[in-house]
C-alpha cells in the first residue's frame, strides 16, 4: 500500500514532474490502475487494471526487453 503524504511523495519532486502530487500523478494514470480508498483512512491502495490498453502496453514492454 502506499501513502502519498509519506516519503513517496517525494519521488515525484525529485523526478521533477508537471504533477504537484503523487496522488495527481497516479490518478493520470487511471488507464492502467484503480486506485482504492476508504473515506477518511490513508492509505490508498493501488489495482493494476488489466484491459486491452494495459495487456497492450504490457507487450510492448516485453517486446524492448526481448531486443
Amino acid at each position: 500500500m502506499l501513502d502519498p503524504t509519506g516519503s513517496s511523495r517525494n519521488l515525484v519532486k525529485n523526478a521533477q514532474l508537471d504533477f504537484h502530487s503523487f496522488l495527481a500523478l497516479l490518478r493520470s494514470m487511471l488507464d492502467v490502475i484503480r486506485i482504492e480508498h476508504k473515506e477518511n483512512k490513508p492509505p490508498y491502495c493501488i489495482h493494476s487494471v488489466y484491459n486491452e490498453i494495459a495487456t497492450h502496453i504490457q507487450k510492448m514492454v516485453l517486446e524492448q526487453h526481448n531486443i
